[in-house]
């Protein structure tokens, strides 16, 4: 394990919503503090809350450039807070993941959820979510390309 100076930060944007965020920033401290062996060792993130709210009248509005822009601006915040990289809280943000625009690696809950399905041998998921995220396609196709199967119930 690198020691503190060499950790890399991590960057969350969150609030999307907040009770995602909160479940993720007590998930990176535990595994952090698993690996480092003690529990009195914190790592360094910094948390950019963004208006979910705000993001989804953009969506209703099929207005996909204010979201992406907004999610560019929000890791361009952390990148400049020192963050080494980007992660987003919520799987909807990831509609737009591939125009956001950003100056350290955004990582993707999508791709790294598909490879831990292959990893598992898994061929057939069920996904819930919001009514963007089951209506699009961003995250099946990921699967599809993979040959695993996704199932969303029906309206």
């Amino acid at each position: 394990m690198k020691d503190r100076e060499q950790m890399q930060k991590v960057g969350i944007i969150g609030g999307l919503g907040p009770e995602a965020t909160m479940m993720y920033y007590r998930a990176i401290i535990s595994q952090f503090q698993q690996h480092q062996g003690n529990q009195t060792t914190l790592p360094e993130l910094m948390i950019n809350s963004v208006n979910m709210y705000q993001m989804f009248a953009w969506l209703e509005k099929e207005d996909y450039t204010a979201v992406a822009n907004y999610l560019s601006q929000a890791a361009q915040q952390l990148a400049a807070a020192g963050a080494d990289f980007v992660v987003m809280c919520g799987i909807t943000p990831h509609i737009v993941f591939e125009q956001i625009q950003q100056p350290v690696p955004l990582l993707s809950m999508v791709t790294a959820s598909c490879q831990h399905a292959q990893k598992l041998g898994l061929k057939k998921l069920g996904l819930l979510g919001t009514e963007f995220t089951m209506q699009h396609d961003f995250f099946k196709r990921a699967f599809r390309d993979a040959g695993i199967e996704v199932i969303t119930p029906n309206s």
